[in-house]
Parts: C-alpha cells; sequence; structure tokens
C-alpha cells in the first residue's frame, strides 16, 4: 500500500518533531498490525501528503479514510478499545488538519481530549477502560497540548481539564520532554483560567478570589522558568533538544504575558512587556535559524510551535521593529502548524498594523487606545477557499466604555 509506506518513510518522522517521536515512529506503527482502523487513517495520511491533493490522491485518502472510520464505529462499543480510540482519533486530527479543515479537526479533537481527560481523572465517571502504560506515558500528554490548541482556537470548551496546579512543577526537570509536558499543563491552566474571568475582566467586577488565582497561576510559571534554568545547567542538550527548549521558553513567556495582563481591558497594558516581546521574537528567531529546526520543521506540525505565538507577538506589541520581526518570521515560515497557517496569520497581522498605525504621525510612536485592535475571528477555513479569508476585526473606537465597532474584511493570502 504506497500511502502506508510513504507513512512509515517520510510523513511519520517529519510528524515527530521534538516530542513525540516514540508515538509517531513506534507506537502508531506497532499498533498499526493488530488494528485495521489505525493502518487505515495512516494510508489516509502517507495518501494525502504523498499526492499534494492531486485528485485521484485525494480520493483515494478519502477512501482510506471512510475505511478508518467504519472500523472505530464498529469497535467502539466493544472491549479493550480505548487505547485504539485515542490513537485513531489522533490520526484523524491530523488527517483533518492536513486538508486544512478546522471544523472536522476541531471536532475530533474533543472527541479525543474528553476521552484522555477522562483517563486522567481520578473517578473516571465516564467509565472508560484505563490506557496501556505506553499510551498512558506517550498518548495523554498529546492529548494534553491538543487541549490547549482546543482552548485557543475555539470559543467553546467541551470538556473537563482534571489537572491541578499543585501538580504541575518538579524541582528539577529531567529533560525537556519533562519541562514541555509541565508547561502545556501550565498554559491550559492559564488559559481556562483567562476565559473564565473574560466577562468579568470586560465589566471590570473581578473578585479577589480572581487575584489570588491569577498570582498562584504567575507564581508557577515563576517556578517553571526557575526549574528550566536548572535542567538547562545540569542537562548536556543536543541542538534539537536546545531547540526544542527555546520554543518552551517562547511559550512560557507568550503565556505570563497574556495571563498578566488578563485582568485588565486596555490593549495599552501590553506596552509594559516590551521587554518580554523583545525576549520572544528573538527566542523563535533563534528557533527558526536553527539547523535543527529546518531539518525537522517541514511544511506541517501537529502542534503549533512559534506561528500562534508569533501571531500575538506581531499583534500585541505595537512596538514597530519588534511587530516586524514577527511578521518577516511568519512570512518566512511557510507553514502549517496545527490550526494554524502561518501565511494566513502573516497576512492578519499585517493588516492589523496598517490599521493600528496609520493615523501615527511620528515613526515609531505608538497607537492610542482608540486606534488597537482588540481581537480577531478569522471567519473562513483554509480547506473552503485557500487563499481567500473572511476575518472579522474588534475595536473600542469609543474608549473602553463605548460600544464595539466590529467589521468584516477579505483577507487574501
Amino acid at each position: 500500500m504506497r500511502g502506508l509506506e510513504f507513512f512509515h518513510r517520510k510523513v511519520a518522522s517529519s510528524l515527530s518533531a521534538y516530542f513525540d517521536e516514540e508515538f509517531w515512529t513506534r507506537i502508531v506503527a506497532q499498533m498499526s498490525y493488530s488494528e485495521p482502523a489505525i493502518r487505515h487513517a495512516m494510508a489516509a495520511i502517507g495518501t494525502h501528503q504523498s499526492g499534494n491533493l492531486v485528485a485521484q490522491s485525494s480520493k483515494q485518502a478519502l477512501l482510506q479514510y471512510n475505511k478508518a472510520i467504519k472500523v472505530v464505529s464498529e469497535r467502539t462499543s466493544s472491549a479493550n478499545s480505548t487505547d485504539m480510540t485515542l490513537v485513531v482519533c489522533l490520526l484523524f486530527v491530523c488527517l483533518e488538519f492536513l486538508r486544512g479543515d478546522a471544523t472536522r479537526a476541531l471536532r475530533h479533537s474533543n472527541a479525543g481530549v474528553r476521552i484522555a481527560m477522562s483517563c486522567r481523572s481520578l473517578d473516571n465517571t465516564a467509565g472508560h477502560e484505563q490506557p496501556a502504560p505506553q499510551i498512558r506515558r506517550h498518548v495523554l500528554p498529546i492529548y494534553s497540548r491538543l487541549a490547549l490548541h482546543c482552548t485557543q482556537f475555539s470559543s467553546e470548551v467541551a470538556f473537563d481539564y482534571p489537572l491541578y496546579l499543585a501538580d504541575t512543577i518538579a524541582d528539577v526537570f529531567l529533560n525537556v520532554q519533562h519541562a514541555g509536558e509541565s508547561i502545556v499543563h501550565l498554559m491550559n491552566l492559564s488559559n481556562r483560567f483567562m476565559r473564565n474571568i473574560r466577562t468579568r475582566s470586560a465589566r471590570q467586577s473581578l473578585t479577589p478570589d480572581d487575584y489570588e488565582a491569577q498570582s498562584a497561576l504567575l507564581g508557577r510559571l515563576s517556578d517553571w522558568s526557575k526549574s528550566a534554568d536548572r535542567m538547562l545547567l545540569s542537562v548536556p542538550l543536543r541542538e534539537d533538544e536546545l531547540c526544542a527548549a527555546r520554543i518552551l521558553r517562547l511559550h512560557h513567556t507568550m503565556t505570563t504575558i497574556w495571563l498578566a495582563k488578563s485582568m485588565v481591558p486596555n490593549e495599552c497594558a501590553y506596552d509594559d512587556s516590551m521587554d518580554d516581546f523583545e525576549m520572544a521574537v528573538t527566542l523563535a528567531e533563534a528557533v527558526c535559524s536553527s539547523v535543527s529546526y529546518r531539518v525537522n520543521g517541514g511544511g506541517f506540525s501537529f502542534h503549533p510551535d512559534i506561528s500562534h505565538p508569533l501571531y500575538h507577538i506581531a499583534t500585541k506589541c505595537r512596538a514597530p521593529a519588534i511587530r516586524r520581526r514577527a511578521v518577516q518570521l511568519l512570512r518566512t515560515l511557510n507553514r502549517r502548524e496545527a490550526f494554524w497557517d502561518s501565511n494566513v496569520a502573516a497576512a492578519i497581522a499585517e493588516r492589523v498594523v496598517e490599521i493600528e498605525e496609520r493615523m501615527l504621525l511620528t515613526a515609531g510612536a505608538l497607537p492610542a487606545e482608540e486606534h488597537r485592535i482588540h481581537s480577531v475571528t478569522l471567519d473562513s477555513e483554509i480547506s473552503k477557499a485557500p487563499g481567500k479569508h473572511k476575518a472579522t476585526f474588534y475595536m473600542k473606537t469609543k474608549g473602553l466604555g463605548g460600544p464595539w465597532r466590529v467589521w468584516l474584511e477579505a483577507i487574501k493570502v
């Protein structure tokens, strides 16, 4: 089967990148011998990638995809199906990422994350069979990252996250993988907190408990940074591990900025974080210049390594030089990362910069609060209109207490 061979030979290694090599190169391959659904899903991904959307290859990929779905529907009602379901769901999500269908990718992601989080939960009220040790060790962490992508990309969260702040940090991380799992948990908890207080923050009706929770999260993020520093001093790292460590530090820096500014509604609050934005974009530049990243990066990543942070640097940091460095990196990437397309992100960021800076009279000046974009939502999918998208922009042109100014624009990539 040509698609299956291409998956083994080319696709698996490119997907494994820095954190998931054991899953993509060994676990999936091993389970494919006994699980037809996994085998068909691998063949669908391999066929899709080998054909690059040529009509015949796309048709064959869809045929294999449908076969995998049929097997899953027959198996999920039987016993001992949790391992297979968790693995094949990741393959389905991967295929939808590649196809550019964010809606279907999100649907599969939510379904898989609900099962994975139930398996993590101590009470396991959904009654799912506990996964095998190798699935718990190598697959559940992938679902923690997938949970993070869902909360970043979707307006609704369809699952619980049964981990607590006290369980997120070790005094010393054993390796980069260990540090990565820790920061993902902190990012998940931080994202959930920020979503929970969004309305109260806009209305300035925050409670003492909100401030206490924010302080606790920021404290744990500081603890993570110290533990990561100790790891870097004590553990020799290969070049690819050092690149991965920079990616983690980039995510830590951006999460700290978002969390620190989550309690204030004004965009000008981000101006206090210029040094942190500078550090973040410098980290991203180091990642992109790494030989390891150029070799392992490829044109697709199952996880948003740097596209998501770079987009937010470009849109939330109003220092002209820093935000343009971020936009330039997005343009240079030419890469799909999970739900994110670097070219689409760059096009939207460029439009945000244009809108915010058109009223400036002095070079290097920062836009006034009423001229700043608060948020942008993408209202079209890559699979339906490649190169043509619609984005909705939100501003407070009459002050923070005034109404929203909302409008839709076509974004050409």
